[in-house]
């Protein structure tokens, strides 16, 4: 039954181009990524630069993401997702470009980061919610699983590929590879006929009523409001991505190959649950399994701080994609069926916003790690989370049961 829900999935009409896509993206996009790590820690060795980069990134990312989703909800998500995607080849092309003339400074990957953070705010909403555009709302929870699993499979082979380019052909080639294969994937969407437009019930208000209206909506159902709350402890747990390359050069000394093996060892975890979740009926308690899925995450970053083997720390990276990957899927498809459907775009756009308290966070395990040392910094950004999510699952579960229940008109 479960890869009967699989199958049909993956037949309806214009969704298979739109996997095809999003795969050909993601692979590439770590590519970049993969890049962008070597070159950031081949630039400084400062812990609190190395986390600008991502800082400046979900600061511009927080900001604009509601004005993300309100154009979500009244444009054409296709050709935002487009254009996103070739602005994103640009940005690559021109960070390359920046190698091969011998000139980066870490200064231009804090600005790159910048722009990339404005078309991320523009591409995310679109993304998770064209989605429902094309499967509606039976195999919404299906489709995004089935769209996680080609993230994660992109996760394994997109870093530890990337980590074999850039030790290969050098950072700036890297750059020029993954800048080819995003616009492969731009071009991908234009075979897509699809529009993606929300059918609108009410008359259209101005964009700063609509994004208070989405603030209000969340704010007044309590179980919505307890799930951002639980994604809100990404301010923590976002630390990972910036540490990864630190404790891979200077904590576990395994060089670009051994950084991208443990980005694919994420992407192993991602894959396996996504799958799981592709094959699952609808889900229930979804407000649960948002909670759940963050809790294990925090407790993955905990266990990670401890770093005692290479081994030990591809196992845990496995288990962090398991679990992130939980939290992902329940969250990207459980809100989009529990808000009205005129507001799916605004409403995951707040999803986005939470996700990038953890580019906030992480200066300040940046600083600490400079301060403290990387290991206990980041066992003291995976305890909090844990001790709060825990609490939160012990004394709310009642209420984040009942998230997504009964659909909203």
């Amino acid at each position: 039954m479960g890869l009967g829900r699989v199958w049909s999935t993956l037949q309806i009409p214009h969704y298979t181009p739109f996997f095809t896509a999003n795969f050909a993206q993601f692979l590439f996009s770590h590519v970049a990524m993969m890049s962008m790590y070597w070159l950031m820690t081949s630039l400084t060795d400062s812990r609190f630069y190395i986390t600008l980069v991502s800082f400046f990134q979900g600061v511009t990312v927080f900001v604009l993401s509601p004005w993300g989703g309100v154009i979500a909800d009244r444009v054409s998500k296709k050709n935002l997702l487009v254009i996103g995607r070739l602005g994103m080849v640009a940005l690559v092309v021109v960070m390359g470009a920046l190698v091969e003339a011998g000139v980066a400074k870490i200064v231009h990957l804090w600005i790159g980061s910048v722009v990339g953070g404005v078309i991320m705010s523009l591409m995310q909403p679109a993304s998770q919610t064209f989605v429902y555009d094309l499967v509606g709302r039976d195999r919404l929870e299906n489709a995004v699983a089935l769209n996680a699993t080609a993230g994660g499979v992109a996760n394994v082979f997109g870093p530890a590929a990337g980590g074999m380019i850039v030790a290969a052909v050098g950072v700036a080639s890297s750059f020029f590879i993954a800048g080819a294969g995003m616009f492969m994937a731009a071009g991908l969407l234009l075979a897509i006929p699809v529009a993606g437009r929300t059918v609108r019930t009410i008359e259209r208000q101005h964009p700063v009523e609509e994004i208070r209206e989405g603030f209000a909506w969340v704010w007044n159902d309590r179980g919505v409001r307890l799930v951002m709350l639980a994604s809100c402890m990404a301010l923590f747990n976002g630390a990972i991505s910036s540490m990864r390359p630190v404790y891979a050069r200077f904590v576990l000394d395994v060089g670009e190959v051994g950084l991208g093996w443990m980005s694919a060892s994420h992407g192993a975890g991602t894959v396996l649950m996504a799958v799981v979740l592709a094959m699952l009926p609808r889900f229930r308690f979804v407000g649960l399994w948002i909670t759940g899925g963050m809790f294990g995450f925090a407790l993955c970053i905990l266990l990670y701080s401890f770093a005692f083997s290479y081994s030990y720390i591809l196992f845990v990276e496995f288990l962090l994609g398991a679990t992130g990957q939980i939290w992902n899927v329940t969250v990207m498809a459980g809100l989009q069926l529990a808000v009205p459907e005129q507001m799916r775009g605004r409403v995951i756009s707040m999803v986005f916003m939470a996700a990038q308290l953890g580019f906030v966070g992480q200066p300040i395990v940046g600083a600490l790690a400079d301060r403290f040392g990387d290991q206990i910094a980041l066992g003291i950004f995976g305890a909090i989370p844990s001790v709060v999510l825990f609490l939160m699952l012990l004394t709310r579960s009642s209420v984040l049961r009942r998230v997504g229940e009964s659909a909203p008109s």
